[in-house]
């Protein structure tokens, strides 16, 4: 071999030495291989379901206090106990750990005074982090006319057929009613949706959208930075919103929707609906009414825009717009109040709207 070809493969080896990894760096690789394998099979939950049941008959009241996880109550008639079942899941690094926090997580019952307190009771409360993280989601049935009051602060709350009221406060999370009577929610950071409420209902959210499907009796909502919708509404209604959207439709009764900083859209088709009353600040509002329902309506607007496509007269008053008008016989009485709002009257079909009539200036 050359002097030439032999300094340029001792070079080549060189240099495959200085690049190749060394036995120090392949072992700390190896390790940090294994670590990670470590975390991943520790990463696997524990899951664990507890069971309990206690007497409660119809007249009783059951009291939830929990933390972290869903609650679901079902009433049932005829019912006179009360059946809870906890499904417990834990994650963490320590694999071991977290089966024995697991394994020590007991739900308690306690009974007194015509009341069942359940709880879940933990060998100790840390706060969730990436070493240990839990979960527990608790199922309920109870007496369909046994009281219900849930205090919830990470998880879904979801409460069906319960007819001697209840109560849930949720923090983050969801909430859902359906076939309940005189309820009331407070809840943050999560959407509302009730179906089929009679009695009373008093909602107040905020971070969240609102759903109503047919809801019956007296019912008040107030909400801020999500939207409102209602479906079937009949009763006493009031929908409050702020910095949102409020939509209604097929809705009886009397009806009363207050939006500021949104938007307002309702629908006016049945008969039943006896008073609607907007009243709205820096929004726009929509007003959709069937051509063949007769209404009667008036209202003021300050530094706003009335447009009409329906036979109403729009006055103005230096600052202020007066609309007034009818049609047919009976009706309901449409009631508009607005500031540095736009109202928009029409047929609901905006392809059929009528001329509106010239506004008659007045001083």
């Amino acid at each position: 071999m050359a002097n030439g070809e032999w300094r340029m493969a001792s070079d080549q080896g060189q240099w495959r030495m200085a690049n190749a990894p060394s036995r120090k760096s392949r072992g700390l690789r190896a390790g940090l291989l294994a670590l990670l394998l470590a975390a991943v099979a520790g990463a696997v939950p524990f899951e664990r379901a507890v069971v309990n049941e206690a007497w409660c008959p119809p007249g009783w009241t059951v009291i939830v206090g929990h933390r972290y996880g869903s609650i679901t109550a079902d009433g049932e008639p005829g019912r006179d106990t009360l059946a809870v079942e906890a499904r417990v899941r834990v994650e963490g690094s320590d694999r071991a750990a977290g089966r024995a926090f697991g394994r020590d997580i007991e739900l308690s019952l306690a009974s007194w005074a015509e009341t069942v307190f359940v709880s879940v009771l933990y060998p100790e409360l840390p706060e969730p982090s990436a070493e240990l993280s839990w979960e527990v989601d608790l199922a309920l049935v109870l007496p369909a006319r046994a009281r219900l009051e849930v205090a919830n602060q990470f998880g879904d709350v979801t409460c069906r057929n319960l007819r001697a009221g209840c109560r849930v406060e949720n923090s983050f999370g969801d909430v859902a009613l359906a076939g309940c009577r005189d309820s009331r929610v407070l809840s943050r950071h999560g959407d509302v949706e009730i179906a089929a409420n009679d009695g009373g209902l008093q909602v107040t959210n905020s971070y969240g959208n609102v759903y109503l499907d047919g809801v019956e009796s007296r019912a008040r909502v107030d909400n801020c930075y999500g939207d409102v919708e209602g479906t079937g509404l009949d009763g006493e209604v009031r929908l409050a919103n702020v910095m949102g959207r409020i939509v209604t439709r097929d809705s009886r009764g009397q009806v009363a929707l207050v939006n500021r900083f949104g938007e307002v859209e309702a629908w006016v088709e049945d008969t039943g609906l006896a008073e609607l009353d907007v009243q709205a600040e820096l929004s726009r509002v929509r007003l959709n009414l069937a051509r063949t329902m007769p209404f009667r309506l008036g209202g003021r607007v300050f530094e706003g825009l009335v447009r009409c496509g329906l036979p109403v007269e729009v006055r103005d008053h230096g600052n202020e717009q007066v609309v007034s008008g009818s049609a047919g016989r009976g009706g309901p009485q449409i009631r508009l109040t607005g500031a540095w709002t736009d109202f928009d009257i029409g047929p609901d079909s905006t392809g059929d709207s009528l001329t509106a009539p010239a506004r008659e200036k007045t001083e």
